[in-house]
This record gives structure tokens, C-alpha cells and sequence, in this order.
């Protein structure tokens, strides 16, 4: 079959080789936050009939190229994280009546069962190549072992802890320390009879190798929730002295050699004049300086909003409330979403839960317990499906929570400094900013706004309607 290797051990026949194995990862990581939702990706060749993803030791079927029904979709969607869903995943896919080898597993983890522990460097978060260092982690909780994790999900350790202060800690050594070791680091506590649900990460621990790139930031101007087409601005942040950089999806194609086959843009911006869904989803930016490439940013998720109507939010116990008192905010929408998302003070999102059926619709309570002055602030809510998580409804009417003895003149002074940035990030939006952009480079493309019907509670429509309209969209700068 095309693609496929003939295997010859003389003095034997050959033989049609296997399969090769797929690769399978979790979207937007492996390590998931209690109730929020994940999606396992089985990445295999384009010419795979079905899939399966499944959990290691998971019971397998006898003759499984009979019995096991092939998936035509290669992604598995967990809405809401829990401990049982917890473990070790892989995932094979069907081509030619067989069945290819499981991929290598993956593990998925749940993360904030625990108070997050401490990390810090013994000798500072500057070290140049060769050095030894050391990285303590340390809790007052008496977890079994500590897990090291840089740039996100990537585990580097996972150490037995000792008792210390009152505690427990471990001490994590990267000997000797090289430039593909600078990163952001950050410790986990967990416990032998449960290794798949974890503390809440500690705070990071930007280490830097000298003659090593940092990775830069991403962000997004206005912000990264976007009314269905509008205009946004992807800004990759890095050093003064860079010469290029690269603004793309998570999990898009990279090149083998990425220093010479990635032709760096010159601006730092990525304007879409017009979100769609198709635009929607994880973004990451490098930067380039002395002819390398730095480390990826975190990811920034760009999510379409306004695609159905707006949900409710309401306090079940009034929008006034003393330190230390729990707080239950309701979500509700005659629309069956399958989630609810909360979020605070503009695009910082809180919470991200599954809903339930309630009263012709569906509803998710968001529980802040215990309150505290820092969770004082203007909340909305969305509704959102699990086979689309970045579209959302229009937001709900503003809820104002007060907790008694915060400060309103801080609240009032962040409104005012955000209502100021907006006709600047407005301005760079439009590409009023970057003056390195050559609108002579810029290419476009023919798009349409897809905005999902809207539904009601017995029957929600989510298949997307076209406009009769047709605008231009900037897709890239070369």
C-alpha cells in the first residue's frame, strides 16, 4: 500500500510493515484544571479510515481489526475535568482494514486538588552553561512527590520528597545547566496512590542561561474575546534588538529546520480585520535575533463571541458580600449549551464549567468560596459547545460583586486606564502602529462571517449560516 515499507530480514520473505504509530496530544495542555473541558488529538497519516482513543489498561476486544468500530473523528472531548477521567491515554487509527501500533502515551492530569507549593532557585535564576542548579520545591502539605514542569506541560522531573520545616520539599537539579534548559518552570505536589490529580501550580520561575533566548508574550489588542467580525491585533512582545518574528496556530506545521526555512516578519503584529470561526483557537509568536530563534510564548486563546444569544447571570444571595462568605453566581440560557464560562473584570477568565438542564434551558453555578477583596469586580458570563470551544454566545448584562471592605477606587481607576488604552489598541488594530508593516506584502483572502443559528432549549441550532456580504480579511505579512 502506498506509504507503506517492506521489512526484509534474510533469509526470510519480506513482509509488509506495520503500521507506523500516531501521535497523540491534549488541547490546550495535559494538565487540566478541576471542571474545565480538554480535547485528546489522535494525529495520524491523512489517508487513516478511524480512530480510537482510549485509556492504558482500558479492556480491548479479542480480534480488535473485528470488533472495535473505527471513529471518524480523531479528537475525544472531556468537558469537564475529574479524577476519573484522570491517566495514562493513546490512541491507533485504521487504514486498509488494519489497525496501526498505539501511540506513545499521554498523560493527562488534574490540577488544583491542593494548596500550590513554593519553588525557588538556591542560587539565583541566572546561571551560565555548565553550572549546576537547584530548584527547591517546597509545601506544608506532606505530598509523597514533587513534579517539575518547564514551558507549560513539558514534565522535566518527578522526585520523592523529604520532610522539611514543617513540611515537605524536594530539591529538582539540572546538572549541567545548558541553553535548552532556560525556561519557565513550575512544582506540583502529589500523593503515590493518586500521581494523576495534582496540586495548583506553583508561582513560576523564570530561569535564564546566559546566551540563551527568553520567550516573549503574546497578547491581544483590544483583547482576546472578539465580537463576530470584529478586529483584533496579535502582539508578540520580545526584546528591543530582535530582527524578525513568527505569529501562528498552536499545532500548525512547522518546518524541519525552522532557522532557515521560517522567513521572519519584519512588524510584531497580526492584524484579521474580521474574526471568524476558521480564524479562532490557540496562537503562539517566537522571535528571531543573531539568526536564532527564541523559545515559543505561552499560548494566547482568540475566541469568537456574539454567535448566539446572550446568557443571564445572577448572585443567588445578592451582589454585596463579607470576606469569607461563599458566593454563587448563576448562569443561565434558554439555549442548551454544553458549558459556561465566567469571567472577570473584561477577558480574564475564572471559571469554565459544564451546565446542566434547568427550566427549558440550561445553567452552571460558579461557586467563589471563600470570597475575598480581590474577587471584587464586574463579571459576565457565556455559553459555548464542547465541539466548538472557541465561539461563544454575546455576553450577559454586566454583574457588579461588591465585597465589603475592598476598594471601589481601584476598580474605578482600572475602568479609567482601560478605557484609555482603547483607542490606541483600536489604532494598532488597524495598523495604525507598526510602522515596519509594507502594505505591499500584505495578502488577502475572500472570507465570509459564519455565525452559528440560534437556538432554543428544544432544539439549539449550531450549524453555521452564511451572509449574503463577502469582506476582505488580512490573513499574513511576508
Amino acid at each position: 500500500m502506498e506509504g507503506e515499507t517492506l521489512v526484509c530480514l534474510l533469509p526470510v520473505p519480506c513482509v509488509l510493515g506495520n503500521l507506523t504509530p500516531p501521535r497523540i496530544t491534549a488541547l490546550p495542555g495535559s494538565t487540566v484544571p478541576p471542571k474545565s473541558h480538554v480535547t485528546l488529538l489522535c494525529q495520524g497519516p491523512g489517508q487513516a479510515e478511524g480512530y480510537k482513543i482510549s485509556k492504558v489498561g482500558s479492556p480491548e476486544p479479542t480480534d480488535e481489526e473485528e470488533q472495535i468500530p473505527p471513529r471518524k473523528t480523531n479528537t475525544l472531548s472531556i468537558a469537564e475535568m475529574t479524577t476519573d477521567k484522570t491517566g495514562l491515554y493513546h490512541c491507533s487509527y485504521q487504514r486498509g482494514g488494519r489497525w496501526s501500533q498505539f501511540s506513545e502515551p499521554l498523560q493527562l492530569v488534574m490540577t488544583g486538588a491542593y494548596d500550590k507549593p513554593s519553588l525557588s532557585s538556591v542560587a539565583g535564576t541566572v546561571a551560565a552553561p555548565g553550572e549546576n542548579v537547584k530548584l527547591q520545591c517546597f509545601s506544608r502539605i506532606n505530598h509523597d512527590v514533587f513534579i517539575l514542569t518547564k514551558d507549560g506541560d513539558h514534565i522535566t522531573q518527578n522526585q520523592s520528597s523529604a520532610p522539611q520545616d514543617r513540611g515537605h520539599q524536594t530539591i529538582f537539579l539540572l546538572n549541567p545547566v545548558s541553553s535548552t534548559q532556560a525556561g519557565t518552570y513550575r512544582c506540583y505536589g502529589a500523593f503515590r496512590d493518586n500521581p494523576y490529580v495534582w496540586s495548583q501550580p506553583s508561582d513560576p520561575l523564570q530561569l535564564q542561561v546566559e546566551g540563551n533566548l527568553p520567550p516573549p508574550r503574546i497578547t491581544a489588542l483590544p483583547g482576546f474575546t472578539v465580537p463576530c467580525k470584529g478586529h483584533v491585533t496579535l502582539l508578540c512582545q520580545g526584546p528591543g534588538q530582535a530582527e524578525g518574528y513568527e505569529i501562528s496556530k498552536v499545532g500548525s506545521p512547522e518546518p524541519t529546520d525552522k532557522e532557515e526555512q521560517i522567513t521572519p516578519r519584519k512588524t510584531n503584529t497580526l492584524n484579521i480585520t474580521e474574526i471568524t470561526t476558521d480564524k479562532t483557537g490557540l496562537y503562539h509568536c517566537s522571535y528571531q535575533q543573531e539568526g536564532r530563534w527564541s523559545q515559543f510564548s505561552d499560548p494566547l486563546q482568540l475566541v469568537m463571541t456574539g454567535a448566539y444569544e446572550k446568557p443571564s447571570l445572577s448572585s443567588l444571595a445578592g451582589t454585596v458580600a463579607a470576606p469569607g462568605e461563599n458566593v454563587k453566581l448563576q448562569c443561565f440560557s434558554k439555549i442548551n449549551h454544553d458549558v459556561f464560562i465566567l469571567t472577570k473584570d473584561g477577558d480574564h477568565i475564572t471559571q469554565n464549567q459544564s451546565s446542566a438542564p434547568q427550566d427549558r434551558g440550561h445553567q452552571t453555578i460558579f461557586l467563589l468560596s471563600p470570597v475575598s477583596s480581590t474577587q471584587a469586580g464586574t463579571y459576565r458570563c457565556y455559553g459555548a459547545f464542547r465541539d466548538n470551544p472557541y465561539v461563544w454566545s454575546h455576553p450577559s448584562d454586566p454583574l457588579q460583586l461588591q465585597v465589603e471592605g475592598s476598594s471601589t477606587q481601584h476598580r474605578r481607576s482600572t475602568d479609567a486606564a482601560r478605557k484609555e488604552r482603547q483607542p490606541e489598541a483600536a489604532g494598532r488594530a488597524n495598523g495604525q502602529v507598526s510602522e515596519a508593516a509594507d502594505p505591499q506584502e500584505v495578502t488577502y483572502s475572500q472570507v465570509t462571517c459564519r455565525v452559528p443559528h440560534q437556538g432554543t432549549a428544544g432544539a439549539p441550532s449550531r450549524e453555521p449560516r452564511q451572509t449574503q456580504s463577502s469582506e476582505y480579511v488580512t490573513l499574513a505579512f511576508r
